[in-house]
């Protein structure tokens, strides 16, 4: 069973504009797990209404810093992995984010796609669910 939980999330470069967006930037609500009780890759699908060009990827570290290295990644609905890279432990942005670039890779508008990290027992950074009011760019 999937969990959703916002722990992995991403940057974006639209193809028409030229600019770099950050794909979610607020939510309110959720639970917050201290931790997992197993070592498990978890996330979400989600549909692009759009196509764009993904440039980072990121942890969600709430309002501290992240305290270890996590594995982000987006695959295809058919399973293949598009896009990864590893955040690394560090200070969170305004927004409780955690970015590092990746080598960009496109999505395509219309398609189906699942982001997720990787986290393992006891490395200390939790994560949230059921979060309300999710804010996207």
């Amino acid at each position: 069973m999937k969990k959703l939980f916002l722990a992995a999330a991403m940057s974006v470069l639209a193809l028409v504009p030229v600019h770099a967006e950050t794909a979610i930037s607020s939510f309110s609500g959720g639970t917050s797990f201290p931790g997992f009780s197993s070592d498990e890759t978890v996330g979400f699908t989600f549909l692009a209404n759009t196509g764009f060009t993904v440039t980072a990827l990121g942890w969600y570290g709430g309002l501290g810093t992240i305290n270890a290295s996590h594995e982000i990644g987006i695959w295809s609905a058919g399973g293949a992995l598009l896009g990864s890279a590893t955040v690394t432990p560090g200070v969170v942005d305004g927004a409780g984010f955690r970015y590092v670039s990746t080598t960009p890779f496109a999505l395509s508008g219309g398609q189906q796609y699942f982001i997720g990290g990787r986290d393992l027992i006891g490395d200390g950074d939790s994560y949230v669910t059921s979060v309300s009011n999710l804010v996207t760019d």
